[in-house]
């Protein structure tokens, strides 16, 4: 619960819209059926929120801080959150992610994610998302 504040602070990457409150990442951070995962180097500088109900894993929200891009770190986040969800018993993972977000789009496909629906308008007018599927099954 101490890091809420650090980890809210990461929604910059979002537009102001789709940040996440402080209150709302401490909601995150109480779940039992919750997997917060941080990534530090001196502090928070990311950090991926899982949820897991019955045979179904969603990975909520991935965030890394801009100026440690490109190192490796969501991919190390989201190989730990499969890891958990295949541990809990779920045989998927879904994710929404804006369809205009290419290099997001890049890292999940490149993990094994592909595209099975579309949400119109899911991040407000015009800003429609991608729902994307991960099956622990097959992998």
């Amino acid at each position: 619960m101490s890091d809420a504040a650090e980890i809210a602070a990461l929604e910059v990457a979002f537009p102001r819209a789709q940040r996440w409150s402080e209150a709302a990442w401490r909601e995150e951070l109480q779940g039992s059926d919750r997997f917060i995962d941080v990534d530090r180097e001196g502090g928070i500088v990311a950090v991926a929120a899982w949820h897991h109900l019955a045979e179904m894993a969603e990975l909520r929200r991935i965030i890394v801080a801009p100026e440690h891009r490109g190192q490796g770190r969501a991919r190390e986040l989201m190989a730990r959150g499969l890891a958990w969800a295949r541990r809990r018993g779920a045989e998927r993972v879904l994710l929404e992610v804006e369809e205009t977000n290419g290099p997001a789009i890049r890292l999940y496909r490149s993990e094994g994610f592909v595209p099975i629906s579309r949400r119109t308008d899911y991040y407000g007018p015009g800003a429609h998302a991608l729902v994307l599927e991960y099956n622990l099954e097959l992998s």
